[in-house]
């Protein structure tokens, strides 16, 4: 359950920080690019925003789990560690999320890593939200230009980094 409102907090953090024009998908690498590096507004390894479903699949495989829960589209997990939120209207991947300690953006921060890193490393986020359920904080998100870091605040520890579109 709180995994699946984790990603719907960032399906909304996505939807809602959209510009009232929409711009044009940014195009994704031509060959996806087998590493572990988190690169905010582009990639999470070889997953890229917007990435068609096709592009998808061949670059990963087929995921490990979908679940078509939300408004617009499909979230699908994958067995390296990666989702990616796949919108239906236009079948391009528009989110790219991580749990896996593997991924890291060159600065070293990805999950797993303290609060204190992440602002150490990226300086002050642009915006902090706090995501509660039941009224119980389950994480802290710092907002950072092409990224989204979500933190546990009992742990104070990186849960899961986001690319969104």
């Amino acid at each position: 359950m709180k995994k699946h409102l984790l990603c719907l907090s960032f399906v909304l953090l996505a939807s809602g920080c959209a510009s009232e024009r929409e711009a044009p998908p940014a195009a994704p690498p031509a060959q996806p690019i087998f590493d572990s590096l988190i690169v905010p507004g582009v990639r999470i390894g070889p997953v890229a925003v917007g990435m068609s479903g096709a592009q998808l699949l061949q670059a990963v495989g087929s995921p490990a789990s979908s679940n078509h829960a939300f408004t617009d589209g499909t979230w699908n997990h994958f067995s390296n560690g990666i989702g990616a939120f796949v919108r239906d209207r236009d079948n391009r991947v528009i989110i790219v999320t991580s749990e896996d300690a593997r991924y890291r953006t060159m600065e070293g921060v990805g999950p797993g890593v303290a609060e204190l890193v992440v602002r150490s490393a990226l300086g002050a986020p642009t915006r902090v939200l706090d995501a509660d359920y039941n009224q119980a904080r389950i994480y802290t998100n710092l907002y950072y230009p092409g990224m989204a870091v979500a933190i546990d605040p009992r742990t104070g520890r990186v849960v899961v980094i986001s690319i969104p579109r």
